[in-house]
């Protein structure tokens, strides 16, 4: 039996292992446009391979988990 992910521990790991890096280099209080923090989640993990639709959704999961918030 192969060991499966699903989309909701995929997003939950990936949202865990982002977010982490992603409050290190991101400045104190400062927001940011749905695009600049797709843009800054590219340019922090150049050799991740995201789809648009998993940029989006993990860009969701992170604001409704209260690690960046989006303006």
């Amino acid at each position: 039996m192969a060991f499966q992910i699903t989309e909701a521990t995929w997003l939950a790991q990936q949202s865990l292992r982002v977010g982490n890096v992603l409050k290190s280099q991101m400045k104190h209080n400062q927001s940011y446009t749905a695009a600049q923090l797709v843009t800054l989640i590219t340019d922090v993990f150049p050799t991740d391979t995201y789809t648009p639709a998993e940029l989006i959704t993990l860009r969701d999961a992170l604001v409704s988990d209260g690690v960046i918030e989006i303006v």
